[in-house]
């Protein structure tokens, strides 16, 4: 109040709208050491304008947790599966494969030239799949109609350490959606 960023009235309005404008603050300071290893440099001003929206989400530091969120993300998925990554993961096949096997939807946004792990038997395509392509993926997210199983920021340093967060808020997996249907339409299909 003393900065006069907010005030007492009857109604309370300014004090409303300013809370509602620091909530990606509060999200971002919550998580201040995910934030300063990770960089959200090249994913688009409105959605980080929007970081807020995440708040309802869980940050998630074991890899292999992520994985295993995405594992049963695939096995309750009802409607339809999304992927944005940078890498093919043998370790999700079987259970994206089920998915699609059980009438899932599976789209995957992957990087144009997409490299294979060496020393990683290579797993088939999982079909039906609908795959497009972008130049570079600045994001790992794996969301389902249910929830945001996995959603990654790449480490400053460039890569993706796989680590990020969770989540069935409503709001977060909206954020997810939509920033994954704003990729989707900006990519090319691959064969």
């Amino acid at each position: 109040m003393d900065a006069e960023l907010a005030e007492r009235d009857s109604e309370g309005q300014y004090g409303c709208l300013f809370m509602k404008q620091l909530q990606g603050q509060m999200f971002t300071s919550a998580h201040r050491e995910y934030f300063n290893g990770h960089t959200l440099a090249q994913v688009p001003y409105e959605f980080v304008a929007r970081l807020g929206e995440l708040r309802g989400s869980l940050y998630v530091g074991d890899v292999m947790a992520v994985f295993q969120n995405i594992q049963e993300m695939c096995d309750e998925a009802e409607e339809y599966i999304w992927r944005l990554t940078d890498k093919r993961l043998n370790l999700v096949y079987p259970n994206l494969q089920a998915a699609a096997d059980r009438g899932i939807e599976y789209r995957r946004i992957e990087p144009e030239a997409i490299v294979e792990a060496p020393h990683v038997e290579k797993m088939p395509q999982v079909e039906p799949c609908k795959v497009r392509g972008l130049d570079t993926v600045d994001v790992f997210m794996a969301i389902s109609e249910k929830e945001a199983a996995a959603l990654a920021f790449p480490e400053v340093t460039g890569g993706f350490d796989y680590l990020g967060f969770t989540s069935r808020d409503e709001k977060t997996l909206k954020w997810c959606t939509e920033l994954f249907r704003f990729y989707w339409d900006r990519a090319k299909p691959k064969i």
